[in-house]
């Protein structure tokens, strides 16, 4: 894992799936998560994966999607973390 301590952006992925199996993804998909949060599924409140929730930095939900994303959520995402414009 990346230290990205001194950026603004911090990637935490919480999961119930075995830690072989998701290290595995995250490395065959290139995200280099700074934390990896391994909870029992009871206690993910997440009905449909894969899911994404976009908080401030003191925890506060902004914004959240599920499921694959189209091309025009995968820009919306881009423009909340980076700014960027599709």
């Amino acid at each position: 894992m990346r230290d990205r301590s001194a950026e603004k952006i911090q990637i935490v992925v919480a999961v119930s799936e075995r830690e072989k199996e998701i290290d595995r993804y995250l490395a065959s998909e290139g995200i280099q998560p700074d934390a990896i949060l391994r909870l029992a599924r009871s206690r993910l409140s997440i009905r449909v994966v894969p899911a994404l929730a976009i908080a401030a930095s003191d925890g506060a939900t902004i914004a959240t999607f599920t499921g694959a994303l189209a091309p025009a959520e995968e820009n919306a995402v881009k423009s909340r973390l980076f700014g960027l414009q599709p």
